[in-house]
C-alpha cells in the first residue's frame, strides 16, 4: 500500500504523471495479476493489461481514497474477467483429430426429426 502520500500520488497520475502512475501499477499489478490467475488462468495477463487500460482511461474521474481505488481496480478487472468467460463461452471450439475430420464434407447428418413422406410440410410424430 502506498500510505499516506495516497491522495498526492493519485492527483499526480490523474495530472498525467508517470512516474505517480508507476507507483500505483507497482502497488496494485502484482496482486491484481494473482486475482485474475485465480479468474480466468489463461488469460490472466491480457486481462491485467486491458484492466490497466480501461483504469488509464477512467483515471480522472476517480474519486476516493487508496481503498476505495484498490477496489475499484479489482471491480474494473472481475468485469474483464466475466466479460472474457462469456466470450470464451460463445466462441467454443472443439478440437477434432485430423484423422476424423479427413471427410467430413461428404457425409450428412441425419436429421432429428425426419419429415414424413420426404416432404417439409409434414413431420411424423
Amino acid at each position: 500500500m502506498i500510505g499516506s502520500s495516497f491522495p498526492q500520488v493519485l492527483v499526480a497520475a490523474q495530472g498525467g504523471d508517470e512516474q505517480s502512475f508507476e507507483m500505483l501499477w507497482r502497488d496494485l499489478h502484482p496482486p491484481l495479476l494473482r486475482y485474475l490467475q485465480v479468474l480466468a488462468p489463461g488469460a490472466a495477463e491480457d486481462l491485467a493489461a486491458d484492466t490497466w487500460i480501461r483504469v488509464i482511461r477512467a483515471l480522472s474521474r476517480f474519486v476516493g481514497d487508496e481503498r476505495g481505488f484498490r477496489a475499484w481496480v479489482f471491480t474494473v478487472a472481475r468485469h474483464r474477467a466475466i466479460d472474457w468467460h462469456r466470450w470464451t463461452n460463445r466462441q467454443r471450439i472443439e478440437s477434432v483429430p485430423v484423422e476424423l475430420a479427413d471427410g467430413w464434407q461428404r457425409r450428412t447428418i441425419p436429421s432429428p426429426r425426419p419429415w414424413k413422406d420426404g416432404r417439409p410440410g409434414r413431420r411424423s410424430p
